[in-house]
């Protein structure tokens, strides 16, 4: 009985360590939280890196997490860049993001 309530655990473990860091959903794009990844986001995120806009205040209702695309933890010009590249349908999903 050990061994299967060992095997059952591990398991378990194994599955919950495989789910990826967004589990309810890959929210990287939708800085402004609407559910929507639109050109809005991308100006936002463009304007975050031309010190227009600071999506780190809590008064903006942005996600400053979701403007971090490539996920080195940092708001750059090439964050930016994906979305608009996104928006514009010129990718069609985000870069991976190593564990």
């Amino acid at each position: 009985m050990k061994k299967v309530t060992s095997f059952v655990l591990s398991v378990m473990l194994f599955v919950c360590l495989a789910v990826p860091s967004f589990a309810s959903g890959d929210f990287r794009g939708d800085i402004n939280y609407d559910n929507k990844i639109e050109l809005a986001d991308a100006m936002l995120c463009f304007q975050h890196v031309a010190g227009k806009v600071n999506l780190n205040d809590d008064t903006s209702k942005t996600d400053p997490r979701a403007a971090d695309i490539n996920g080195d933890g940092k708001i750059e010009l090439s964050d930016a860049m994906m979305v608009f590249q996104f928006v514009a349908g010129k990718i069609t999903q985000f870069p991976e993001i190593a564990a």
